[in-house]
């Protein structure tokens, strides 16, 4: 399913959880799924991002350096 464009209705879950994705994303692509992840949380609910990028070696720099987003 596009992150972007969630198909469920609003207020659908307690939580909700986003692994690892965001630093693939377009900073535009960020902000859309940011706000179709709350929308699908309830009211009462809690959203989760855990999205690490470990720039401390030379590796992690390039693919950091490389990525889309900012």
């Amino acid at each position: 399913m596009d992150a972007t464009n969630i198909d469920l209705p609003d207020e659908s879950f307690d939580n909700v959880f986003c692994v690892g994705l965001m630093h693939h994303l377009k900073d535009n692509e960020v902000l859309k799924c940011a706000r179709e992840m709350i929308r699908v949380c309830k009211k009462n609910g809690h959203v989760f991002i855990i999205d690490p990028v470990l720039a401390s070696n030379p590796i992690g720099k390039i693919l950091f350096g490389l990525d889309r987003g900012k």
